[in-house]
């Protein structure tokens, strides 16, 4: 057999995580005899019946895709700014704020980036290139980390900057973008030397490491700007410059893929020591989260797109790379400063595994139809498909650890304390992600709630057959657990809570709340309620951010605690897990550089600012600006106050 394994240590992980396959049928039969049966595995040989799709979208799923397929600009440069700009000028400060004045509202950016964002999803390995942004601060991975934070509107970090940040985020982001093109269009000198010089020196093995290492740390820094381009791109409804950079991005994961699988740390383990991974095996790391993302964010906008989606070749490309996983560094800067780092990996990795089995699961006949299903082209579906679609999430969750689990079954409806038993707060965002992969499913076939006669035993009785009822009963157990889980989250990790899942469920739960079946209405109304407020108060709070920034007009050079002291909501969870989280208990020492740093920077310094350039005007409109007018416009146009 063909394997990486090369030590017994290697061996024993291998065969603990097979023994939790081979353990699978045991524990299903367990949990099925305790609980409700929601959950039923397909039966060989029973008789596939066709279910009616009755929802091709819900209608804030339609009005995310017309926000991001849009052609029409919200900015009357955005058309312009879509199109590279090889010869562009470094963009200037804002008014009133000189160099020196910049770089210091940059160092905590950076900072804020790697205590929330960064835990959301840690492509990074953070305490490398969190040294790496602050000793070369003009980097364009710097201005992109920088750009990133400043548009975070909704992120209570950034509420003790005393600067209007939408102005200094629009800067960042045009700098990013011009070291980006300049590098991909015009051609990196120091990239292309490393590239074509390594025969003529081979005669010295520690100039072609140095030189390795190196350019492993361009592409690196090349997919990351790109990686975050596209997302603020999104952000900001620039969709066609967004196609652009996450179409970018995900073509040099692709092409990196042979120089970085050899230095995967999974070929070179450090299992069992505490002996550091050389620098060349962080860049690896890196480059394989960033490889996830991207391919996730290239999936995600083909979707909205309408493209078709080759799965065959999608796993093909994930061959030999595996999921991510936490290197020693990461795993000691929790040990000594009682970060959340390495239990956001942990979840991290977790929602990779989960959006690759969503993905490519079951084969490919499975994911094409998931796929068709979910963007509407079906009119019917066979009951066993769906089956078979709930099936991949299932096995997912009998993998994650019984800590990690808010409820006791699969399909089950969900005790509050529970939820708030769950140590790992970080944990409770992939539950949110596992759940909304069910509801988004199987709400496609799901009858009119109103019209839907059922009986109290049927709650229980459930399971000969996968039929539209039954439906009904599991999309209402996933709107019930994930308002739970946010409402927990909201308290615990608040920068974690998505406005746009939020809307879908909230849009979603409000078609039950005149279900006949009076525990699933009850519910409905319950968790209605419960939505709103959380609606209420992600918005609020993104608006009091914004307006708390406009009104201080200079900068005020000080460091805001907000970077030295985290919330008190996440102070009770310095050792949670997280994989899209966003807080940390204390800001990672810039003293400790665990590896060395290159000593030459790969970017310019921007000129001093001068009286007569005139900064780039900021593209304020966000999608979650617009998502929330619409979310408020529906519950005024309802009678869902009656209710609410």
């Amino acid at each position: 057999m063909d394997t990486n394994i090369t030590s017994v240590s290697e061996l024993l992980a291998l065969m603990q995580h097979a023994t939790s396959y081979f353990r699978f049928q045991q524990q299903q039969q367990q949990q099925q005899q305790q609980q409700p049966l929601f959950y039923v595995p397909s039966r060989v040989g029973q008789q596939q019946q066709q279910l009616t799709v009755t929802l091709g979208a819900m209608r804030f799923e339609k009005a995310l895709r017309d926000m991001f397929t849009s052609t029409l600009s919200s900015s009357p440069s955005a058309a312009a700014a879509a199109t590279p700009s090889l010869q562009s000028p470094a963009p200037a400060p804002p008014p009133a704020m000189d160099y020196l004045t910049l770089t210091s509202l940059k160092h905590q950016l950076i900072d804020i980036y790697f205590i929330c964002p960064h835990l959301h999803n840690p492509v990074l390995v953070a305490p490398y290139y969190q040294n790496y942004m602050h000793q070369h601060v003009d980097d364009m991975m710097s201005w992109a980390a920088a750009a990133y934070v400043a548009y975070s509107r909704s992120c209570h970090h950034i509420a003790g900057l005393a600067t209007d940040l939408t102005t200094v985020g629009e800067m960042c982001r045009l700098e990013a973008k011009r070291l980006l093109d300049q590098a991909l269009f015009l051609g990196d000198d120091d990239a292309d030397k490393d590239d074509n010089d390594n025969d003529n020196d081979n005669d010295n093995n520690g100039d072609d490491h140095d030189r390795s290492s190196a350019q492993a740390l361009y592409y690196v820094s090349w997919i990351f700007t790109a990686y975050l381009l596209a997302q603020l791109s999104l952000m900001t409804l620039r969709n066609k410059e967004a196609r652009i950079y996450a179409d970018t991005c995900w073509r040099m994961a692709i092409q990196q893929k042979d120089r970085y699988v050899p230095m995967l740390p999974s070929r070179h383990s450090t299992a069992m020591t505490d002996q550091e991974e050389p620098i060349h095996t962080v860049h690896a790391e890196s480059w394989r989260r960033l490889y996830m993302v991207a391919r996730f964010l290239d999936i995600g906008l083909n979707l909205v797109h309408d493209h078709r989606i080759n799965v065959a070749q999608l796993a093909s490309h994930a061959v030999t790379i595996g999921f991510p996983q936490a290197l020693t560094q990461e795993k000691q800067q929790q040990q000594q400063q009682q970060s959340p780092l390495y239990e956001a990996i942990l979840a991290f990795s977790q929602l990779c595994k989960l959006y690759h089995v969503a993905f490519m699961g079951y084969g490919e006949r499975v994911s094409v139809l998931a796929f068709r299903l979910f963007m509407g082209k079906l009119a019917s579906v066979g009951s066993q498909d769906v089956s078979a679609m709930e099936e991949r999430y299932v096995a997912f969750w009998y993998g994650l650890d019984a800590a990690d689990r808010v409820g006791l079954a699969p399909l089950d409806y969900v005790q509050m304390d529970r939820v708030h038993q769950c140590v790992s707060a970080r944990a409770l965002r992939v539950n949110v992600a596992y759940y909304m992969g069910i509801m988004l499913t199987v709400l496609r076939i799901m009858p009119n709630p109103e019209s839907v006669d059922m009986v109290a035993g049927t709650m229980m009785m459930m399971g000969e057959d996968y039929g539209s009822e039954r439906a009904l009963l599991v999309v209402s157990v996933c709107c019930d657990a994930i308002i739970k889980i946010y409402q927990v989250l909201q308290v615990r990790l608040p920068c974690t809570v998505e406005l746009h899942w939020l809307t879908i469920v909230l849009d979603t739960v409000l078609l039950l709340i005149n279900a006949k079946h009076p525990d699933i209405r009850r519910r409905a109304q319950q968790g209605a309620r419960a939505a709103k407020a959380l609606f209420r108060q992600c918005v609020s709070a993104r608006d009091h951010h914004q307006q708390h920034q406009h009104q201080h007009h200079p900068l005020h050079a000080d460091t805001p605690e907000s970077l030295h002291t985290c919330s008190s909501s996440s102070n009770s969870t310095t050792t949670t897990m997280t994989t899209t989280a966003a807080t940390t208990a204390s800001s990672p020492s810039l003293t400790h550089s665990p590896l060395p740093l290159p000593t030459s920077s790969k970017s310019t310094s921007p000129p001093p600012p001068s009286s007569s350039s005139s900064s780039a005007s900021p593209h304020t409109t966000t999608y979650q600006a617009l998502l929330a007018q619409q979310m408020d416009a529906h519950l005024a146009s309802k009678d869902a106050y009656y209710y609410l």
